[in-house]
C-alpha cells in the first residue's frame, strides 16, 4: 500500500504551479524593539515573543504598543501580513507564525520577519 503525505492528500492530484516564497511576497526583517520601549498606548506592536505566547493563529488587537516616535525606527506590519519568529527560548517556537488583521498599521521588532504578499 502507498502511504500519501500530508501535501499529496491536500492537493489531491491537483495541478500547481510551484514557486518559491521570494517570486509571491517580500520578506521584511525586522529591527530593534526591545520590551522597554513598550508604552500603555500608542502604534500597536507585535513583539516576537508574544506570537507564541500570546496571539493564536491570526489576530485584528496586539498586546503591546509604543510611542509613535518609536515607530518611526520600526518595520511596518500592515493588514495581511504574516509576522513568524526568528528566534525563541526553546526550539518549537522559532518559525511561529501570526497573520495580522488589525485595520491600523503596526510595528515589529528584529527577532521577526514579515511576509508580504505581492
Amino acid at each position: 500500500m502507498i502511504r500519501k503525505n500530508f501535501l499529496e492528500k491536500l492537493l489531491d492530484g491537483a495541478s500547481v504551479e510551484w514557486k518559491s516564497l521570494g517570486e509571491v511576497s517580500e520578506l521584511v526583517r525586522g529591527n530593534g524593539l526591545p520590551k522597554t520601549d513598550f508604552t500603555e498606548t500608542g502604534v500597536p506592536a507585535i513583539h516576537y515573543g508574544q506570537i507564541y505566547t500570546y496571539y493564536k493563529t491570526f489576530t485584528l488587537d496586539t498586546k503591546s504598543f509604543v510611542s509613535p516616535e518609536t515607530a518611526t525606527k520600526l518595520k511596518k506590519v500592515n493588514t495581511g501580513d504574516v509576522v513568524i519568529t526568528n528566534t525563541s527560548e526553546n526550539w518549537e517556537d522559532v518559525g511561529k507564525a501570526v497573520v495580522y488583521l488589525g485595520t491600523e498599521q503596526a510595528v515589529t521588532g528584529g527577532h521577526a520577519t514579515i511576509i508580504r504578499a505581492c
